[in-house]
């Protein structure tokens, strides 16, 4: 994902990815190391938002499974 933001600056970019991608993206926005368990869910076909900002992942939203409701 670094490298896709290295290739589209300032871009919004979708990346569809499986857990182990995100699970990493998740971790570098919020400076968690793999040794140490992860608070948030991994959710199937969730909406994760994550922008980089000077090379640095920041998280924006995490989770969004809105989309899915049967409404």
């Amino acid at each position: 994902m670094s490298s896709i933001a290295e290739q589209w600056p300032g871009a919004q970019v979708i990346v569809v990815s499986h857990g182990g991608v995100i699970d990493s993206a998740w971790r570098a926005a919020m400076g968690v190391p793999l040794q140490v368990k992860r608070e948030a869910e991994l959710l199937n076909a969730s909406i994760n938002r994550v922008r980089v900002v000077e090379g640095r992942f920041e998280l924006v939203a995490w989770g969004d499974v809105a989309h899915l409701s049967a409404e």
